[in-house]
């Protein structure tokens, strides 16, 4: 892909993302079989794998950032680019076709994050996320790690828990993040839809100042 970048997949669901310039390797984790194929867009801004647990996985570049997870009925054995999106093909023949533009448009979008007093050493800060969501159905929240240690946190409900927001564009919802160490923390915080959208991550710093 383009800015110089390697991926690579492989039997056991891991695709990798190696910037050479900057000797960086970032594993994109989520799939649960072989990752059978990988396409980059003409443009090098998302890369596509597909894999045989029936998953097309969408990434943006140079990032890694998930965009998307679309679930097919059989393994998937093919993708790539088209003009306007890309294609999926399954182990049985069949050819799915996805307006690329259109499930850009459909994600959902964290609006505006708020943080309780900034956190001390075994006190707990409490972030107060509000979002829209274009169809009204973000069924989940998941955090990961960019910097620090799992063992220097605790996440109450945890990493990655149901939202249960339904019926309604806009929403919000509550979390805690308690620090063990007196370290500085980061995390990307994304919702995920019920089709499997990922919204742009929201990068939350947490630790002392």
């Amino acid at each position: 892909p383009g800015a110089g970048l390697v991926v690579a997949g492989g039997e056991r669901g891991r695709v990798f993302l190696w910037d050479p310039a900057a000797d960086t390797l970032r594993e994109l984790p989520g799939h649960r079989a072989a990752v059978w194929d990988l396409a980059v867009s003409p443009d090098g801004k998302y890369l596509l794998s597909v894999s045989l647990d029936a998953t097309a996985r969408l990434w943006e570049l140079p990032q890694g950032y998930p965009v998307a997870v679309l679930s097919h009925a059989a393994p998937l054995r093919l993708g790539a680019f088209s003009t306007d999106g890309f294609l999926t093909v399954s182990e049985r023949g069949d050819v799915v076709h996805w307006n690329l533009g259109e499930l850009l448009g459909l994600r959902p979008r964290i609006t505006r994050v708020a943080y309780s007093s900034q956190v001390k050493v075994g006190r707990t800060q409490y972030v107060s996320v509000f979002f829209t969501d274009a169809d009204a159905n973000v069924s989940r929240a998941v955090l990961r790690l960019v910097q620090g240690r799992k063992t220097d946190i605790s996440v109450s409900p945890g990493l990655d828990f149901p939202l249960g927001v339904y019926g309604r564009r806009r929403g919000s919802f509550l979390f805690s993040v308690a620090l063990k160490t007196p370290t500085e923390v980061v995390l990307e915080l994304y919702l995920v839809d019920a089709r499997g959208l990922w919204s742009p991550p929201y990068e939350l710093h947490l630790g002392p100042r």
